[in-house]
């Protein structure tokens, strides 16, 4: 079993700063919205800086699905290690799945539902679990987030007026509020799981040095037991 400390850490940083530039792209959409139609050349300089703002977002939105990834399949993996029952996909899924088209919708899903319970039960060492809401608020808003994401998209290539493109604006603006709500959800999902994962590795890891403790006395007695035998052997046949 490996910590997932760091990575839990890293994890929660990215998505934090993700939520901000989220913040930043809303308040810029909604200035957008108050900008009077006759400013056409003042719309499109404010427009411009909100496209250089969007590449930005792409690329801080590609760090941070790496290093939840990361965590989140360090979460599978060390469950996978320790031989817990239950898991429903290989470790490698839970990086994997969110790449494959149709499996992306449903399958990391299922495995943080699995994570949660999984490590859970693995400390309490029964089937006793505390249900957590939040991951499937987290998944629900990433989903009508993603759909939401393809229309802007096609809005936006089309768009050629400042309506069309303050319709855009007003359509990304509560996209990001989705946005938002599944990432303050999984930040909380990481914390939380952070301390099973941690509750986990400190128990696993007392457990293998109590065993390894126990086993050394063990092989002393026994290597003392067959000297001791030969010593006796000796005495009756001198």
């Amino acid at each position: 079993m490996k910590p997932n400390n760091l990575r839990a850490r890293n994890a929660i940083v990215f998505l934090i700063c993700y939520l901000c530039m989220d913040m930043v792209n809303s308040s810029i959409e909604a200035y957008m919205l108050s900008i009077n139609e006759l400013e056409i050349d003042y719309y499109n300089k404010i427009l411009q800086y909100s496209i250089y703002i969007s590449y930005l977002s792409i690329a801080l939105l590609i760090a941070t699905s790496i290093h939840v990834i990361l965590w989140f399949r360090r979460a599978y993996f060390n469950l996978h290690e320790i031989g817990v029952g239950g898991l429903r996909y290989s470790e490698g899924w839970a990086a994997g799945a969110w790449f494959v088209p149709i499996m992306n919708l449903h399958v990391p899903y299922k495995i943080m539902n699995d994570i949660w319970i999984e490590t859970q039960r693995a400390i309490f060492r029964n089937d006793d679990y505390i249900p957590n809401q939040k991951i499937s608020i987290w998944w629900t808003c990433w989903i009508i987030q993603g759909m939401m994401g393809r229309i802007l998209y096609s809005m936006l290539n089309n768009a050629k007026t400042i309506q069309d493109f303050n319709n855009a604006n007003t359509l990304s603006i509560i996209s990001n509020l989705l946005d938002m709500l599944a990432g303050l959800m999984l930040i909380l999902i990481i914390k939380e799981l952070s301390i099973y994962e941690n509750d986990l590795y400190q128990s696993r890891t007392n457990t293998e040095e109590s065993i390894l403790f126990d086993l050394i006395p063990e092989e002393n007695t026994n290597e003392e037991l067959t000297e001791n035998a030969k010593d006796e052997e000796l005495n009756e046949h001198p």
